[in-house]
């Protein structure tokens, strides 16, 4: 995830950008329900997307592993269901 972007779509796609090559590449798509205004950030080499709305707010949380091009369902978040959710930690 270092040297590539990704960008999911409403439709649960998924779509990695290399700017090296400048091309896209079609990968796994999202595992929970379609969404928007949901939060994303990635630890380490690992990708997640949590919470959001369609229609109803959503509190799911899931992870994007690019090496195995899969999604797993982790805990969801413990506060109630949110869209537009921002946080910063460095």
């Amino acid at each position: 995830m270092e040297r590539v972007w990704y960008r999911v779509y409403f439709k649960q796609r998924l779509w990695e950008y290399d700017p090296v090559t400048n091309s896209w590449q079609q990968k796994a798509d999202f595992g929970g329900v379609a969404r928007q205004n949901a939060v994303g950030f990635s630890i380490g080499s690992k990708g997640y997307i949590g919470t959001g709305r369609n229609p109803a707010y959503l509190k799911d949380f899931w992870e994007y592993d690019p090496t195995a091009n899969n999604w797993s369902q982790k805990t969801d978040f413990g506060g109630t269901a949110r869209a537009y959710a921002v946080g910063i930690y460095q």
